[in-house]
């Protein structure tokens, strides 16, 4: 599993209808970012049914709290915030039997792994998302700058990265053995 191509998001994130009813907003645009990443997004070099869940209530939340801002930069930090917050409790599930890199006993975890968001990497994603959307030189809800909201988005969550620890399929007396992946990204 992958994420959509970026004209997926700008066109998803575009097609949002204009309301001035501020909940109605914050609801719709998490609704579509949820779309664009629930049971979507996978990690490189991990193949199985891993289930990535977005916590779309909190996200809304965070949207709801953004009262019009005076520039660009400011709006834009108060969007990674919201971003940033929902993120971190973000649910990233790995199945037992999913494999790491090439099939083998010491590559395929016996039961599902503890999967950890990496702090490290949510901030840097949305020091990515901040300045990006400050870059487009407006309130990124604004229609006009839709696009570039859609692409930042994105682009921020592919910069996250988990670690998964948990017992391989290396048959007894030998195993199972540790299977630890320090860091994968979102793909």
């Amino acid at each position: 599993m992958a994420l959509d191509p970026e004209n997926k998001w700008t066109k998803a994130i575009g097609d949002l209808k204009p309301t001035k009813v501020v909940a109605d907003a914050a609801a719709a645009m998490a609704k579509t970012v949820d779309g664009l990443v629930t049971g979507k997004a996978g990690l490189k070099g991990i193949t199985g049914k891993l289930q990535f869940t977005f916590p779309i209530a909190l996200f809304q939340t965070g949207l709801l709290g953004l009262a019009p801002l005076p520039d660009a930069s400011a709006a834009s930090q108060a969007w990674a915030m919201a971003w940033g917050n929902a993120v971190l409790t973000s649910i990233m599930v790995i199945p037992s039997g999913a494999i790491f890199g090439a099939a083998s006993p010491k590559t395929i975890w016996s039961a599902p792994p503890v999967v950890v968001l990496l702090p490290p990497s949510v901030q840097a994603a949305q020091l990515s998302l901040a300045t990006d959307l400050a870059a487009a030189g407006a309130d990124p809800a604004k229609k006009a700058d839709d696009n570039k909201l859609g692409a930042a988005l994105r682009k921020a969550f592919l910069l996250l990265q988990f670690s998964a620890t948990g017992l391989d399929t290396t048959p007894t007396p030998a195993g199972p053995l540790p299977l630890i992946v320090p860091a994968v990204s979102l793909m």
